[in-house]
């Protein structure tokens, strides 16, 4: 009796401690608001402070992209829905793009933005073959310099990417 007792005292403790580290986890979860359509150009209008702003931008949106644990969670809730925090991240690497529209003489920096995005682990599978076919474009790769860095990429990107590239 006594170990039944302490089992449920056990799982009790356990329990509370798991609501409140869920809690705390929550609290602590501030949603990043989304990167803006348009580039706010600051008021002194300098070319510093046009790649500072948009530095500061690109840097502000790069939590929005790392979404793979929020996709994988609300996929166990809902396996036939849409992932909210899928649809979220696809927006902001499309908002990303409509940036280097609007400022093709950051080109680079556009760039490397995209790379670090399809490079990362962190980044859900579509994620990261949406930005690596930014990548693509904005670089205006051959087919050959597409397939080479795309070998190093994991077998899901891999093929999520071709799969899509055969659609177009």
């Amino acid at each position: 009796m006594r170990w039944v007792i302490a089992s449920v005292l056990m799982i009790s403790i356990l329990i509370f401690i798991s609501q409140n580290k869920v809690q705390k986890m929550a609290a602590q979860k501030a949603e990043p608001t989304a990167l803006p359509t348009t580039l706010k150009t600051p008021d002194d209008g300098t070319p510093e402070a046009k790649v500072a702003e948009i530095t500061k931008e690109l840097e502000e949106s790069k939590p929005l992209l790392k979404v793979k644990e929020d996709v994988r969670a609300e996929v166990a809730k809902d396996p036939h829905g849409t992932s909210s925090a899928l649809m979220k991240a696809g927006e902001t690497v499309g908002q990303v793009a409509e940036l280097e529209a609007a400022h093709p003489e950051r080109k680079a920096e556009f760039q490397a933005y995209y790379k670090e995005c399809f490079e990362s682990s962190e980044m859900a599978t579509v994620t990261r073959v949406q930005c690596f076919r930014r990548y693509v474009s904005s670089r205006q790769l051959s087919r050959e310099e597409t397939d080479k860095i795309l070998e190093s990429l994991p077998r899901p990107v891999q093929s999520l990417y071709r799969r899509a590239a055969a659609t177009r």
